[in-house]
């Protein structure tokens, strides 16, 4: 079965080519430009893990972390934390909610692709694709 992965972020050009590229891997893609957004799929649909961009216009990405880790059914979700921000205090406050996987921008597709190969387990991610 293929593994639902919610891209998370504010800018439509990088949200369309992780999408593409999350695509081209096997995987099943949601999408979400705003943090209430993201809460709404993830509740509904309950990916199997989620790209989530710290830095976003109203809900930011660490309170969205919040409630993902508040609700049963998305408490274990893994998710990969994307930024243009090197800040410190975000990282911590995001490992304090059990995100271990960051991505700084600007960051290759593939790069991107390996990092969730890497959160979900061995045996559920795809197969990398031959191209």
């Amino acid at each position: 079965m293929r593994k639902k992965i919610l891209i998370v972020d504010d800018d439509i050009l990088l949200h369309r080519l992780m999408r593409h590229q999350l695509e081209q891997e096997g995987f099943i893609s949601l999408h979400a430009i705003n943090g209430r957004e993201a809460l709404n799929l993830a509740f509904a649909h309950q990916p199997d893990a989620i790209v989530l961009d710290i830095v976003m216009e109203g809900l930011d990405g660490i309170s969205v972390l919040r409630e993902l880790r508040r609700n049963l059914l998305t408490h274990d979700t893994p998710i990969l934390m994307i930024t243009s921000s090197t800040l410190e205090i975000a990282r911590k406050e995001a490992a304090l909610h059990g995100v271990q996987q960051f991505l700084v921008k600007p960051f290759g597709p593939a790069q991107l692709a390996r990092h969730i190969r890497n959160a979900l387990s061995p045996a559920d991610a795809p197969a990398p694709q031959a191209r």
